[in-house]
C-alpha cells in the first residue's frame, strides 16, 4: 500500500487530452520492479509519460519508470551527465583519460573550473548541442551514492562495493553494477633512511597513526615521540589509507598529525625527519624509505612495483570507475570502453600509477616467495611438489597477468576477465615469426582444507584460465603449448588467517618460455 501512494505521488491527474496517434498499450514499471501499471500512452512530453489508466489519467516522470511495448518512444540518454566519487580520481586521473580519449575521438573540449565542480564541455561531431560532463570531486562512498541516485553516471572509487553498499543498489533495481579498474596504486608507509623500524604490521599502523603508539621505544626503536605525517582527508590517498589500515582496526587517525598537501611534499619531509612517519603513493616515494609490511603469520612483503601491479604486496589496491546499466550516451560509453586500452593503461602510468600493462619477472627477482614457501606450516610435507614447482618456474619467466576470482565464487574476477583478452593480444603480437611458446599456467590457493583438495582445485582452475584463453583466441594452440598446472598452498604470498590474504592466495599464474628447438 505505502509503495503504490509513494508511486501516485509522482503522479498528477492530467486535464483532458486529445489521445493521439500514440495511444496505444504500454507498461510502466518502477526501476525496482516492485509496482507496474499498464494503459494507452497519450503523450510523451521529454520528461514524462502520460498514460490513461484504470485509476484515471497519470502523468509519470520517466526516469522513475521503466515502458516497455511496441508505443513506447525511442528515448535517446542525455548527452550532460556527471562523475563524482574520490577525489584525486575526479580532480586528476580521470580528466586525464577523458582528455586521452577525446584526442582519439577528435573531440574538442573546453574546461570550465569556476563553478562548485569542474565541468568539461566536449564538442561532438553530428551532434547539434555539446555535451556538459560535471566532474565532482567527493569520496568514494558519496559518488556511490551520486551514482544510486542517478544525480552521477560514473562512480570513481579507491575502494570495492561494500556489502552494504551492493545490497542497497539491489533494493531499487540497479545491481548488479559494471565494475572497470582504471589501474592499481600502492599505499606505502614511509619513514627517514636512517629510521630503524625494520618492518610494521598493519595493525601496528593502525595504532601509531590512531596514537595508541606514542614512542619508537614501543616498537624497539629510540626513546623519541612518534611524528605523524598525513594528507589530507579529502584526498584518496587518505581515503585508501582509512580503508586499508584504520577501518579492519576499528580505529580513526588521531587528529595530533601534520596534514601535508601532496604526496610528493609528505615523502620529503619524512625523509627528513629520523622521528618521522607517514604514508604516501610508491610512486612519491623520493627520498623516503619505504617500510616493509608484515603480515599476521610474519611474512614479510617489501613493496616493489611487480608485486604492486600483481596485488601481492598487502597495501595495493584496486581503482575503480563503477556505473549501473542505465542507458549512456555514446560519448561515454566509447569513454568506458577506452579505460581498458593500451592508450588509457599508457595515461594511467603517466599519471603516477600502476596500469594493467603486463611486465615480467625471472624466478631470481622472487626470493621471498620462495622463502615463504619453505617456512611455511606443512612446507616439509610439500618438498617434493616445491621442487617440481622450481623446475618449472626456473626455466621461465613470470608474466604480471595473476588471475583472481570473485569471493567465494568460481569466477574469474573483472581484473582477470579483461587480462584474458589482454594476455591474448598480447601472444598475438609476440608470435608472428618467434618461436613457438610454453606457458605454464599453474594455480593455486589458500592453506584452508585439504591439502589434496586443494592440488585438485588449483589445476581445475589453471584449467578454466586455459579454457577462456582458447575461447578468446582459438588460434593460440598454434603458436604455444599451455599447460595446466595445479601446485595448491605451496606458495603463499599473504596471510591465511585474513580475508585478505586467503584472496591473494587463490591466483592462477602464467610462466612463459620458448619451447626448445
Amino acid at each position: 500500500m505505502l509503495k503504490t501512494q509513494s508511486l501516485l505521488a509522482l503522479a498528477t491527474v492530467a486535464s483532458l487530452l486529445t489521445t493521439t496517434a500514440l495511444a496505444d498499450q504500454v507498461k510502466l514499471e518502477t526501476t525496482d520492479g516492485s509496482i507496474s501499471l499498464t494503459g494507452k500512452l497519450i503523450e510523451y512530453d521529454g520528461t514524462s509519460y502520460i498514460v490513461e489508466t484504470s485509476l484515471g489519467v497519470l502523468r509519470l516522470k520517466a526516469d522513475t519508470v521503466i515502458c516497455t511495448g511496441e508505443a513506447c518512444p525511442i528515448i535517446a540518454p542525455p548527452l550532460n551527465f556527471a562523475i563524482a566519487g574520490a577525489a584525486d580520481l575526479t580532480n586528476t586521473l580521470f580528466p586525464q583519460l577523458l582528455a586521452a580519449y577525446a584526442s582519439g575521438a577528435n573531440v574538442p573540449l573546453a574546461t570550465d573550473n569556476s563553478g562548485e565542480a569542474t565541468r568539461i564541455t566536449a564538442t561532438i561531431p553530428g551532434e547539434d548541442d555539446p555535451a556538459e560532463i560535471d566532474l565532482r570531486a567527493t569520496n568514494s562512498a558519496q559518488g556511490l551514492r551520486d551514482l544510486l541516485k542517478g544525480e552521477a553516471a560514473v562512480a570513481l572509487s579507491t575502494r570495492p562495493l561494500r556489502d552494504e553498499e551492493i545490497a542497497t543498489f539491489e533494493a531499487v533495481g540497479k545491481a548488479p553494477l559494471q565494475e572497470h579498474i582504471l589501474g592499481i596504486e600502492g599505499l606505502v608507509l614511509v619513514t627517514a633512511q636512517d629510521n630503524s623500524l625494520p618492518s610494521i604490521s598493519v595493525s601496528q599502523a593502525a595504532d601509531i597513526f590512531s596514537g595508541r603508539i606514542t614512542n619508537w621505544s614501543e616498537l624497539g626503536g629510540p626513546d623519541a615521540a612518534i611524528q605523524l605525517y598525513t594528507r589530507d582527508g579529502a584526498s584518496g590517498i587518505a581515503e585508501a589509507f582509512n580503508d586499508l589500515v584504520m577501518v579492519p582496526t576499528g580505529q580513526e587517525v588521531s587528529a595530533n598529525t601534520r596534514v601535508v598537501a601532496s604526496d610528493a611534499e609528505l615523502s620529503q619531509l619524512v625523509a627528513g625527519d629520523p622521528q618521522g612517519i607517514g604514508f604516501t603513493r610508491y610512486s612519491a616515494l623520493a627520498e623516503a624509505r619505504a617500510v616493509p609490511i608484515i603480515g599476521v603469520c610474519g611474512l614479510v612483503v617489501r613493496p616493489n612495483e611487480f608485486n604492486i601491479q600483481t596485488e601481492e604486496y598487502p597495501l595495493a589496491h584496486r581503482l575503480y570507475a563503477f556505473t549501473t546499466d542505465a542507458e549512456k550516451p555514446e560519448f561515454l560509453t566509447g569513454m568506458l570502453d577506452f579505460l581498458s586500452s593500451d592508450a588509457a593503461q599508457q595515461t594511467v602510468e603517466a599519471s603516477g600509477l600502476f596500469s594493467q600493462n603486463f611486465t615480467r619477472r625471472a624466478i631470481d627477482q622472487q626470493g621471498m616467495r620462495f622463502a615463504s614457501a619453505l617456512t611455511s606450516d606443512g612446507a616439509s610435507d610439500a618438498i617434493p611438489l616445491l621442487r617440481e614447482m622450481v623446475s618449472e618456474m626456473v626455466v621461465s619467466e613470470r608474466l604480471s597477468a595473476t588471475f583472481r576470482f570473485e569471493t567465494g565464487s568460481s569466477e574469474l574476477d573483472s581484473r582477470a576477465r579483461a587480462d584474458i583478452a589482454r594476455v591474448t593480444e598480447l601472444l598475438r603480437a609476440e608470435g608472428a615469426g618467434a618461436a613457438r611458446k610454453i606457458i605454464r599456467v599453474m594455480g593455486f590457493t589458500d592453506s584452508l582444507g585439504n591439502p589434496d583438495l586443494n592440488r585438485e582445485l588449483s589445476l581445475r582452475r589453471a584449467r578454466q584460465v586455459v579454457e577462456a584463453l582458447n575461447e578468446i583466441d582459438p588460434s593460440l594452440a598454434e603458436r604455444a603449448e599451455l599447460r595446466p598446472m595445479g601446485f595448491g598452498d605451496v606458495s603463499p604470498i599473504g596471510c591465511d588467517q585474513t580475508a585478505k590474504g586467503r584472496w591473494t592466495n587463490r591466483r592462477v599464474e602464467l610462466w612463459i618460455s620458448s619451447a626448445p628447438t
